[in-house]
C-alpha cells in the first residue's frame, strides 16, 4: 500500500489499488446480512490480519490513494488446494468412487458459508478498481449453505443420495475459530 501511495505521489500515473479482504473481519456478528457499515470485530488471527489491511486502506485512501477494500466471502474455482474443505470434499469423493478411499472424515458439517465462484469475484474486484469513487465493497452471493449441504450435492452430482454413510464426524476437524459466515 506504502508503495502504491509513494508511486503516486512521485509520478503523473494514476495509482489504483484494491486490497482482497475478508468476510473474517466481521468475526461473528449477531446480524445477517453484512454490508459496509458491520462494525469490524475479528475474533481469528486471519480476521485481525485482514481488518488491519483493511483499515490501512482507509489510511491510505485519506492520503489520496485510489484504494478499495473488497471484503470477500467465500469463492471458489478448481484453482483451491485440497486443504480447503470443498476441495478436501470434491477430492475425497472422487476417490471414493473411484475406490481408492472408504470415508469422508468432516468436521462440523452444520458450519454455513456464502460461496460464490471465484471469477464472479475478481470482475466485482475489477469493477471497484474501476469506479471512480474508491470505497469498501462486501461482495457475496447472500445465500448461505452448509457444509453438509455441499457434501450431499457433491455425493448426488456422482449418484449417491445415501451420503452419510460415508462420511465420519472427526472432532479434531472441529475450527474453534472460525465462525459460521
Amino acid at each position: 500500500m506504502h508503495a502504491a501511495w509513494e508511486f503516486g505521489e512521485s509520478s503523473s500515473k494514476r495509482v489504483r489499488v484494491v486490497q482482497a479482504s475478508s468476510a473474517e473481519i466481521f468475526g461473528s456478528p449477531v446480524i445477517s446480512p453484512l454490508d459496509e457499515s458491520t462494525p469490524i470485530a475479528p475474533i481469528t488471527p486471519y480476521g485481525a490480519a485482514k481488518a488491519y489491511a483493511h483499515h490501512m486502506v482507509r489510511v491510505y485512501r485519506g492520503r489520496g490513494l485510489h484504494a478499495v477494500s473488497a471484503v470477500l466471502y467465500n469463492h471458489e474455482s478448481p484453482r483451491r488446494p485440497a486443504t480447503f474443505v470443498t476441495r478436501k470434499i470434491t477430492q475425497g469423493v472422487a476417490r471414493i468412487v473411484r475406490g481408492e478411499q472408504t470415508e469422508l472424515r468432516m468436521g462440523n458439517l452444520d458450519a454455513r458459508r456464502d460461496w460464490g465462484w471465484a471469477p464472479d469475484y475478481v470482475d466485482a474486484m475489477i469493477r471497484a478498481a474501476r469506479h471512480d469513487e474508491p470505497d469498501d465493497y462486501v461482495v457475496a452471493t447472500g445465500q448461505s449453505h452448509s457444509v453438509r449441504d455441499f457434501v450431499g450435492a457433491v455425493f448426488a452430482h456422482v449418484g449417491i443420495e445415501d451420503f452419510e454413510r460415508y462420511v465420519r464426524i472427526d472432532a479434531r476437524l472441529f475450527d474453534r475459530w472460525t465462525p459460521s459466515i
